[in-house]
């Protein structure tokens, strides 16, 4: 288990906190993946699950605005659904992708966006966490999530599926070559 000690700071600054998109059902137009996790970044920072939680929820808080690559000028979709993982400090999210944003959606078809990145801004805390210095982010507000293409959360698993005769596939599996004839 880890070991924390923590230090109190008054930087409060603008963030974008990445991770992996999961999944892409083409047919709906619908993006789901990871949206943060309680685990250190390429950015030197760990968002607090609890603060996040609270935002994530509230729809006064986040509306559900989707953007690409964080441009406030691309209004590029919509939250669905949120899902709070308690036990491993993980938040999904799903959302649409809008007809209105058919750029977008091909980057996101063809792997060029593959990430979900929130950005906000928010208190960082200094914390040591087995031996490593990091920030603890505590969000105080989140501004929105945009489909990115470089992300910064390592543990987020990336996966495109796709139905084949009602089974998820893997989409990047190759299918197999057919048995020669005898």
């Amino acid at each position: 288990m880890a070991q924390a000690a923590t230090t109190a700071t008054p930087d409060i600054a603008p963030f974008h906190i990445t991770a992996k998109i999961c999944k892409v059902d083409k047919e709906k137009r619908e993006v789901t993946g990871i949206v943060t996790t309680e685990d250190l970044d390429k950015q030197g920072d760990v968002v607090d699950y609890a603060t996040a939680k609270a935002f994530f929820l509230d729809e006064n808080l986040w509306p559900g605005n989707m953007r690409e690559q964080h441009d406030p000028k691309k209004a590029d979709g919509k939250r669905i659904s949120v899902e709070c993982d308690d036990a491993n400090k993980t938040i999904s999210i799903t959302s649409r992708v809008s007809k209105g944003a058919p750029e977008t959606w091909e980057k996101i078809k063809d792997g060029t966006l593959s990430f979900h990145s929130i950005g906000g801004s928010g208190k960082r805390v200094a914390e040591t966490v087995d031996g490593k210095a990091c920030k603890r982010l505590f969000l105080e507000q989140l501004a929105e999530v945009s489909y990115v293409d470089n992300g910064a959360n390592p543990t987020a698993k990336f996966e495109v599926v796709k139905s084949v005769d009602g089974k998820l596939v893997d989409a990047e599996t190759p299918e197999p070559d057919p048995e020669p004839d005898s």
